[in-house]
């Protein structure tokens, strides 16, 4: 036993540590484990695991065979006993300590040495004339010698394997103890198939206990058809030594179905074991499994979106540099799919001797997130060079640019900008009338505008555009401008294909020579009616929204609030127009999280979190509240703007679901994970303090008879009577 102390080895002593600490009777340093309840799984002594049956028998056939090392030297002490005399008895003992540990040729050595000695002294003895007095017992000594080397040589094998037998024990029980204080599961398997060994650390994920498990084999386990086809795996890892990998689903006891991953290799035969085995460790890939899945799903739904987009799109899977274009794309650049497939053609093929470049730039964009807005020039398929405009985004390992060709755009703005510099660079249209409403001039932003050309507008008047205007309404127009000096009135005007849009109207008096002209500036407020639609659509959403929205100005004062925002407040828009937020704190948040606060919106543009306001009626509530900042064109803040969203009701979903998850709904006391979870808090604290602890456990006898008798009903009012009386006990 090692010096530290003997530990309790017997499962007499076991079972009492077990019910009491302290009285195992072991001479053990460290004190005993306490006391845990019935049921309860007992940890083995530090060092140690529990052992099977097989590993019992194991170590008792190691015992017997390293005692047996001693049965070849009876025949050679006898005879020492009979040559040396009782005289030489007492050297007997530390002869045979030196045996069990001499090596092989040295006890060869120390026979043909003793035999030696005793031929010569028995032949020189009686010619030396040597004294027999003490000739005698030194004839007894060297026969001595000689007989221990013939008795050690041919037990220095036997020795060996026993030694070598008992340091692969020691091995196997380090090695058990390492596997089991991982996760994984760890099996040792015969070429039948047969479960030699578990270690795990996780029990729930065996699918019978362990000491059943030891008495099956994979067929029992796993079924015919799956136990021999992870069988034919174990036999090709003992027939060829290459490690192997199987993954099998199994059904756990609680019906949860789970994905097994286990690399098997083959274990050499050893002295414990005359045929090789094979170890198995198991892991449990569900979630991994589920993961990959999760993004085979989410990369089959990318491929589905970009093939169904209207405009070229191409995907770009980083680690492994394919590039993947949808149908538009392959219309855009004229090129087939597998022609591009790698970045590198793209670049080779799209972008020709600017390749380095343009791959530069890219670099440069990756590294910023691909905020980047580039236009560059392409070499298309069909011997064109094409301005594709690329606008991309990046997710993890996966690049999306979309692509749109921008050549007839920008040719056309460079005529535009061109017409502009030399002839007008006003963007409006504008018109020059005569007394009679009849163009005299334009400029070409209404050519283009209304459709016609420059001589075809200079045939035309402001009737052949305008719906709305007749001559008494440009009558009235004249007399207004010659009135006022100005006037500004909003219209339709119609192009030539037909299409009606509004326009805003400045017109102004303009006298030339002896003539009175009109010069009318026109605006196109398409846009600016959109955006006024747009603004009404955003009103209608403020007024409806279900979550309560406040904005602030830069002060923090509120200046507007949305219906939501009085329902969950309580407060009407009159009552907190021009005040602070503040009035609505619960004082449930310190300084130092209001700090933290106007930091990130200061940073970020943007807060978002949990907090706890007070209503009008002075209830306080949970709320989920998004803060972001509107900014001016100087970059500073010019509104806040608050979305939040009560979560009374939220919360007591939540703690109704902690509540089942804990409590019988029935009784209202704690369920069996409650219960464990107490258990272990009780028993750890037993151990802290070296104190006892005991677990009551109470059974309603008959308690099916009144279920079937009396009916299910009064079945549960007797379980919440009694469950009363345990609370009020």
């Amino acid at each position: 036993m090692p010096r530290r102390g003997r530990r309790c080895l017997s499962a007499g002593a076991a079972f009492r540590a077990r019910l009491r600490p302290g009285t195992c009777g072991c001479e053990a340093r460290a004190p005993c484990p306490p006391a845990v309840s019935a049921g309860a799984a007992v940890p083995p002594p530090s060092g140690m695991l529990p052992m099977s049956s097989e590993a019992v028998r194991e170590r008792c056939a190691r015992a017997v065979r390293r005692w047996s090392v001693l049965v070849p030297f009876a025949l050679p002490v006898v005879l020492l006993v009979l040559l040396a005399g009782r005289e030489a008895a007492p050297l007997l003992l530390p002869l045979l300590v030196l045996a069990a540990r001499i090596e092989l040729r040295a006890a060869g050595a120390l026979a043909a040495c003793g035999l030696a000695l005793v031929l010569l002294a028995d032949g020189l003895g009686p010619l030396l004339l040597i004294d027999a007095a003490w000739f005698a017992p030194l004839m007894q000594v060297l026969a001595l010698i000689a007989c221990l080397g013939l008795a050690v040589y041919p037990s220095v094998p036997v020795i060996r394997r026993a030694g070598g037998d008992d340091e692969a024990g020691r091995e196997r029980t380090r090695l058990g103890a390492l596997l089991s204080s991982l996760d994984d599961l760890a099996f040792e398997f015969d070429a039948d198939g047969r479960y030699l060994d578990v270690w795990t650390a996780r029990p729930e994920l065996l699918l019978m206990p362990r000491e059943q498990l030891l008495q099956r084999n994979l067929h029992d386990v796993l079924g015919q058809a799956e136990g021999d086809r992870v069988l034919g795996i174990l036999r090709a890892v003992l027939a060829d030594g290459e490690p192997r990998e199987v993954e099998v689903r199994i059904r756990l006891a609680d019906g949860r179905e789970r994905q097994m991953l286990g690399r098997c290799a083959r274990i050499a035969p050893s002295v414990a074991t005359a045929a090789a085995t094979v170890s198995c460790l198991v892991r449990d890939v569900t979630a991994q499994r589920q993961v990959e899945q999760a993004l085979r799903d989410s990369e089959a739904r990318l491929r589905t979106i970009l093939e169904t987009l209207p405009v070229g799109a191409v995907h770009h899977h980083v680690p492994s540099g394919t590039v993947t274009l949808n149908h538009a794309a392959e219309r855009l650049l004229h090129y087939a799919r597998a022609e591009v497939q790698r970045v590198e053609a793209w670049f080779a093929r799209l972008y020709g001797e600017q390749a380095e470049t343009v791959l530069a730039l890219y670099l440069a964009d990756r590294e910023r997130g691909l905020d980047q807005v580039r236009t560059l020039d392409v070499h298309c398929g069909d011997g064109l060079t094409r301005r594709v405009q690329f606008a991309g985004c990046a997710s993890g390992e996966h690049e999306v640019w979309v692509m749109t060709d921008v050549t007839a755009h920008e040719r056309l703005q460079q005529r535009l900008q061109a017409t502009q510099a030399a002839v007008d660079a006003a963007e409006d249209a504008l018109y020059v009338m005569g007394e009679d409403g009849r163009f005299v001039d334009v400029n070409p932003a209404a050519c283009r505008r209304l459709g016609w050309s420059r001589e075809e507008l200079l045939t035309m008047g402001v009737t052949d555009i305008d719906p709305l205007v007749g001559l008494e309404q440009l009558r009235a127009m004249r007399e207004e401008v010659a009135r006022k000096g100005h006037v500004r009135v909003e219209s339709e005007h119609c192009t030539r294909d037909g299409e009606r849009f509004p326009v805003e109207i400045v017109a102004t008096g303009m006298p030339y020579g002896d003539g009175q002209y009109n010069c009318a500036i026109v605006r196109d407020i398409s846009a600016r009616r959109a955006a006024e639609t747009q603004l009404r659509l955003y009103a209608e959403v403020f007024e409806h929204a279900a979550e309560s929205i406040m904005i602030t100005d830069a002060g923090c004062s509120i200046v507007a609030v949305n219906p939501a925002f009085t329902t969950v407040t309580g407060y009407a828009p009159d009552e907190v127009l021009g005040r602070n937020p503040r009035m609505l704190a619960s004082g449930r948040q310190d300084a130092a999280f209001y700090r933290a606060f106007w930091q990130s919106l200061d940073a970020h543009g943007l807060w978002q979190g949990e907090i706890w306001n007070r209503r009008k009626s002075g209830e306080v509530f949970p709320e989920w509240l998004s803060v972001s900042v509107v900014r001016d064109a100087d970059a500073g803040p010019q509104h806040y703007i608050a979305v939040f969203t009560d979560l009374s009701e939220h919360k007591a979903h939540e703690r109704r679901i902690q509540f089942l998850a804990q409590y019988d709904p029935l009784t209202r006391l704690p369920n069996r994970v409650l219960l464990f979870e107490r258990l272990e808090h009780a028993l750890a604290a037993a151990r802290r303090g070296a104190r006892r602890c005991a677990l009551l456990f109470l059974d309603l006898d008959r308690f099916k008879n009144v279920n079937d008798s009396l009916g299910h009903g009064i079945g549960d009012r007797l379980l919440e009577a009694v469950a009363q009386r345990l609370r009020a006990a």
